[in-house]
C-alpha cells in the first residue's frame, strides 16, 4: 500500500492537517478469516504519525469474518493516536 502516490498524499495530509480515509477491509474477500492487510495499515500510521488516518466502515465488511477483529481494532486504537474509525 505504501506506494509513491500514497506517500505523497500522506505527506500532504500530514502537512495540512487533513484526514486520510483508508477505504479497504482488514482482509480480502478470498481470505476472509485472516487479517491480511494489518501490516500495511500499521506501516502507514507509524510512518506518518501526523496524518489522521481513518479506517472506513471500521475496516470490515459483511464478507469478512476475523475472529479476533475487535481485539485487533482495540489494540490499534490504543497504540496509535492518529488512527480513527468510521463505522457508518
Amino acid at each position: 500500500m505504501n506506494t509513491i502516490f500514497t506517500k505523497k498524499i500522506l505527506e500532504f495530509c500530514s502537512n495540512y492537517n487533513l484526514p486520510f480515509l483508508f477505504h479497504n477491509n482488514i482482509s480480502s474477500y478470498w481470505n476472509k478469516t485472516y487479517p491480511k492487510f494489518i501490516h500495511e495499515i500499521e506501516e502507514v500510521i507509524s510512518e506518518y504519525p501526523r496524518a489522521k488516518v481513518i479506517l472506513a466502515h471500521c475496516w470490515i465488511s459483511r464478507w469478512i469474518n476475523i475472529v479476533w477483529f475487535i481485539h485487533i481494532i482495540d489494540r490499534l486504537m490504543t497504540e496509535y493516536q492518529n488512527l480513527y474509525l468510521d463505522y457508518s
